[in-house]
């Protein structure tokens, strides 16, 4: 179909980039320009290339590309890194915070049993390309180097995943 078509058009095309420039991770914007330009978001395409080590971060998010090849060049750990914003509070759980990815999870960390689908743009705004699936539970390494009062930080929590069911969020 032409989505898969355009996802695997658009895999190959940044993996190439990839090597060409010796670069490890990436940083896509995904909102407006790959939306509006391809009527497609990159998200499953970000998860495929984080599949075979390239890094993928959404939004043009440079700070999160930092964070991912810091990550990537401090773990001794096979599982993969993959970018997850904070969307809210757990209402179920104390102490606890729902993490959102726009869908760039790579279906390797998927919970066991749980069946990766690729969405055809009925749970956002009617563009495809995201993907949605639940992550296995386990202990996760959370980082995000960012600008606090005018000087770079880095911030690290370990947590755990658990408990909890897909959230389809729509973009940022």
């Amino acid at each position: 179909d032409e989505v898969v078509g355009t996802i695997a058009a658009m895999k190959l095309s940044i993996q190439k980039l990839c090597l060409e420039y010796d670069c490890s991770i990436c940083a896509v914007e995904c909102e407006p320009v790959v939306k509006d330009l391809y009527h497609l978001y990159p998200c499953v395409v970000g998860g495929l290339l984080v599949e075979e080590g390239i890094g993928f971060v959404c939004n043009g998010d440079l700070h999160g590309a930092l964070a991912a090849g810091m990550l990537r060049a401090a773990s001794v750990s096979p599982s993969p890194i993959f970018m997850a914003r904070f969307q809210a509070l757990n209402p179920e759980m104390e102490n606890s915070v729902l993490l959102r990815s726009c869908g760039c999870a790579p279906v390797g960390i998927v919970k066991e049993g749980v069946t990766p689908v690729l969405s055809a743009g009925e749970n956002n705004d009617g563009v495809p390309g995201r993907g949605l699936w639940r992550i296995r539970d386990g202990m996760l390494t959370m980082c995000r180097v960012d600008v606090l009062d005018g000087e770079y930080r880095i911030h690290r929590r370990t947590a755990a995943a658990c408990c909890s069911g897909h959230v389809a969020g729509k973009g940022n």
